[in-house]
């Protein structure tokens, strides 16, 4: 779900007050941290948790390693996977694989993601990902071979060739996959489920036409300029990727369901397994 600020000050008040406090209270505390990006403190209590002696378990680190990605905190979240090492899984490592991977320690993040016998599929993919973000494509078409048969894997060599200019390797490759599958966004409105694919040819004018609005009102007040380097649709102009961006599976989503509801429901967006 989505950080909300008042919900971490509650559930702090919350756990503060309890007295008798086992490793799943302490867990689901850390997991509010990690929600909202709290390293800092997800430390912190991981500290008080050991001192009042309840032992953390792969769900603990899990949560701190998580907390600890969203503030960029590599170094403190290290010694966390070092403490960890006596009870390291593939879940623990996949997530120090995205904390490397955010940071651009891609060489760290490669190495790591190497030793995941399990699912290793969700680290390398968030190993692609930080070399798209950091424009490591030679690391990228190394990594591209460990899971070139999976559809997403497809997906982000586009984006990062596109964005590195490498078209002649995205040529060569991308007839060896499994055909893209169009990226969908579940929303849950009045108790039904509605989905959207991205540029769908049979979504609502009005749908479109309060993207438009938002579109506007992010550009002219907060000047806001969209990333068009991760399009990997071969358009011709700024404006048509720009189109591209704003008519994602996730933002058609959104839109209907501010259509479609009040503003004291909260709404929440998903995105199916592929």
């Amino acid at each position: 779900m989505p950080w909300i600020p008042s919900d971490y000050h509650e559930a702090k008040c919350v756990f503060d007050s309890m007295k008798n406090k086992d490793v799943h209270i302490w867990n689901t505390y850390l997991r509010v941290l990690a929600q909202g990006g709290k390293g800092k403190e997800a430390i912190s209590v991981l500290h008080e948790m050991i001192q009042a002696s309840i032992e953390p378990n792969e769900v603990s680190y899990v949560q701190v390693i998580v907390a600890c990605s969203y503030s960029s905190m590599v170094q403190e979240v290290g010694k966390v996977f070092q403490r960890a090492q006596y009870i390291v899984t593939d879940t623990i490592r996949t997530c120090m694989v995205d904390v490397y991977a955010r940071s651009g320690h891609l060489e760290q993040a490669e190495a790591l993601a190497k030793q995941i016998k399990r699912k290793a599929f969700v680290a390398w993919t968030s190993v692609l990902e930080g070399c798209k973000r950091f424009r490591d494509y030679e690391r990228a078409a190394r990594i591209y071979g460990y899971i070139s048969h999976l559809p997403a894997a497809h997906v982000l060599l586009g984006s990062i060739v596109t964005a590195g200019k490498h078209e002649q390797d995205y040529a060569r490759n991308k007839d060896e996959v499994l055909p893209k599958i169009p990226a969908a966004a579940n929303v849950l409105v009045n108790n039904v489920m509605h989905t959207f694919v991205v540029e769908d040819a049979q979504v609502n004018p009005e749908i479109l036409r309060l993207l438009s609005e938002l579109h506007l009102t992010i550009n002219n007040e907060y000047a806001y300029v969209p990333d068009t380097s991760c399009v990997s649709k071969q358009l011709d102009t700024y404006d048509e990727k720009v189109a591209h961006l704003w008519q994602h599976c996730e933002k058609l989503a959104l839109s209907f369901a501010l259509l479609k509801t009040t503003e004291d429901v909260f709404i929440t967006v998903g995105r199916p397994f592929q």
